[in-house]
């Protein structure tokens, strides 16, 4: 029942949350990413108590874990206290993961418009399919973040920059792309019109922006003015005893504890070229998801006497 509720609050009750739920079940066809990590209801309402501890005996086990200690302790204080706390448990692997590989996209564009009766100003998403860190090895991880940046950052990203300061068509512009995962993922584009403005109007001109970012480039200027904006930040995540999250999340991903350390490195390595050759890659595919979130017109009361 908490499981339930869990998702009643955070999809059922939430128009973005339906609706890409239901996006990610058109956007991916073979793949876990097509599927709610929490489950369709009808799947939770058919768990018990049974499933919940096989699924926690066959993956949560020591070969499976990674920890991560963060503060004032030492190398030999964290194994110390690593074997105090984890000896005790019995040594259990978990089975090999057979991770399932998206089969080649369909050419073409799918459309998703989704009336809510609980939204007001409706919502515009594009998503674009993107290399996966699965297919390339992590090959296009930094360069993947400091596109990300670039387009996306606000008030300074590009399509902020277009879109909300130079046209007034869009309340804002929201760039997502997730990094963290081996599973397929996209760079999804979400913006909102401002009143008086059309879905139709806007499209178009997130359409153009795309187009132009890809015939005219990115500034040399604008790269590095991205990646020190990047350095800058990673400084203060460094005062940070979270910032940690990103050492747990990039050795699950299988990326070495030296190459996390020089995360700044590799940074400043990406150059203009690479950030264009992958925008290219990106947005230049023949695979596209465009979805609409519209108010829900309610019925007259004339329309309603009517029926």
């Amino acid at each position: 029942k908490i499981v339930l509720e869990e998702r009643r609050m955070r999809t059922d009750n939430d128009p973005v949350g339906r609706f890409m739920e239901a996006y990610k079940s058109l956007f991916y066809r073979h793949t876990p990413s097509r599927l709610p990590p929490i489950g369709w209801e009808h799947e939770i309402v058919g768990l018990n108590t049974h499933d919940m501890e096989a699924f926690h005996k066959t993956w949560y086990v020591p070969s499976n874990i990674i920890l991560v200690l963060s503060g004032d302790v030492t190398f030999e204080d964290a194994q110390r206290l690593a074997h105090k706390y984890y000896d005790s448990l019995p040594m259990h692997s978990a089975p090999q993961r057979q991770r399932l590989i998206e089969p080649p996209r369909i050419e073409g564009e799918i459309r998703l418009i989704m009336p809510s009766p609980d939204i007001r100003s409706p919502y515009l998403i594009k998503s674009y399919p993107a290399p996966t860190f699965q297919t390339e090895k992590g090959q296009s991880r930094y360069i993947a973040q400091v596109l990300s940046d670039i387009l996306g950052q606000s008030p300074t990203g590009y399509f902020y920059r277009e879109l909300v300061e130079g046209r007034k068509l869009s309340t804002f512009v929201q760039v997502s792309h997730n990094l963290d995962t081996l599973n397929p993922t996209e760079m999804m584009l979400i913006a909102q019109p401002v009143p008086g403005v059309s879905m139709e109007a806007l499209e178009q001109a997130l359409q153009e922006c795309v187009m132009t970012f890809l015939e005219k480039g990115v500034d040399e200027s604008e790269v590095l003015k991205s990646k020190n904006r990047m350095l800058v930040t990673l400084v203060y995540e460094k005062d940070s005893a979270l910032s940690t999250v990103n050492i747990g999340k990039g050795l699950v991903l299988g990326i070495p504890l030296d190459e996390l350390d020089h995360w700044d490195d590799k940074i400043k390595a990406v150059t203009r070229d690479q950030v264009m050759t992958l925008a290219k890659k990106i947005f230049a595919t023949g695979s596209t998801f465009t979805g609409f979130i519209v108010p829900q017109v309610k019925p007259s009361s004339q329309e309603g006497a009517k029926k």
